[in-house]
């Protein structure tokens, strides 16, 4: 696990950096087909401005008050000692806030308990450094693609096939970001698939809490299904699919959107049961499954009607 891919001189956490990667990356992919698509290189390089904010708003957003941890980040201001998983431990235990400050883990010290906590009352605004919901990053850019693409009079799902590839793309390597910072894992498993994350990573932070008896994890958490890699290579498939079959072959303009929304909720809905994290989970499924559902149930009618039209076009 690496939390960070560099601390000095400035710091990358590995999550935020990957991500910035895969806009990157995705934007390069999109410049390189939008005049095949028939899209302006600089309505696509304004767009893509658009959504990367729009969609980190989203995603802060979804993941704040739906993932379970509201609580903290008020706790993170007002009462810092009840946020277990902002207790960091010195060797010695503190005995000062300064012991906290100059070990880098915090500013608070609790002298009962010796831990390190950190108070911030800005924590639920520093995206940076992880903290993002898929679906809340696509919802927000799902509303500013509406009124920017109308503003600029960009046909809507034209713009979309052209950037579902890149989107696939930019899941798979943010997910990679996902396994290096140690956040989304999978459940315990004593399979070959199992990897231990270290001491303090979250996986570590829940065994503690759910197996307090097992002895042989008070260093590391236990096994767990990498299902950061395992949703990686599955999207990954999917822009191969995207790009160098899909594209190719489209039957009506929106296609490639549809079947990349829903080839990508099937994955999520199936791998969201191997998730151990704490995501939300409303009666039998987890937010993002809802949220999967909904999606799978429009875009059958949204595809209906785009087939429609798309012949109607014709004839």
């Amino acid at each position: 696990m690496y939390p960070f891919l560099l601390k000095y001189p400035i710091e990358l956490p590995s999550y935020f950096t990957m991500l910035m990667v895969a806009f990157i990356v995705g934007i390069y992919i999109s410049w390189r087909n939008a005049s095949e698509a028939g899209i302006k290189r600089i309505d696509l390089l304004d767009f893509s401005i658009v959504i990367l904010l729009a969609s980190l708003f989203g995603a802060r957003i979804l993941h704040v008050f739906v993932d379970g941890h509201f609580s903290d980040y008020v706790n993170m201001c007002i009462d810092p000692f009840k946020v277990d998983e902002a207790a960091r431990y010195i060797a010695g235990g503190c005995k000062s806030d300064a012991m906290c400050d100059n070990a880098g883990v915090g500013n608070i010290c609790n002298i009962t308990t010796g831990y390190c906590y950190q108070k911030d009352c800005f924590a639920a605004l520093q995206f940076w450094r992880g903290g993002l919901v898929y679906y809340g990053g696509f919802i927000g850019a799902l509303i500013a693609s509406f009124f920017f693409l109308r503003r600029r009079n960009v046909k809507i799902f034209k713009m979309a096939d052209l950037v579902s590839p890149a989107l696939a793309l930019g899941l798979s390597i943010g997910r990679v970001g996902c396994y290096l910072a140690g956040c989304c894992f999978g459940k315990h498993t004593n399979s070959f698939l199992g990897i231990v994350f270290p001491h303090n990573s979250p996986a570590h932070k829940k065994h503690l809490e759910l197996y307090p008896d097992i002895m042989d994890h008070r260093y590391h958490a236990l096994p767990v299904f990498p299902t950061q890699l395992f949703e990686a290579i599955a999207v990954m498939l999917i822009f191969f699919y995207l790009l160098f079959y899909l594209r190719k072959r489209v039957k009506y303009t929106g296609q490639m959107f549809i079947q990349f929304m829903v080839l990508y909720s099937i994955v999520r809905f199936i791998i969201e049961f191997f998730r151990d994290d704490d995501r939300g989970i409303f009666g039998f499924f987890s937010t993002s499954q809802w949220i999967g559902i909904v999606i799978v149930i429009v875009s059958f009618f949204i595809s209906k009607y785009l087939k429609k039209r798309h012949i109607q076009f014709i004839f």
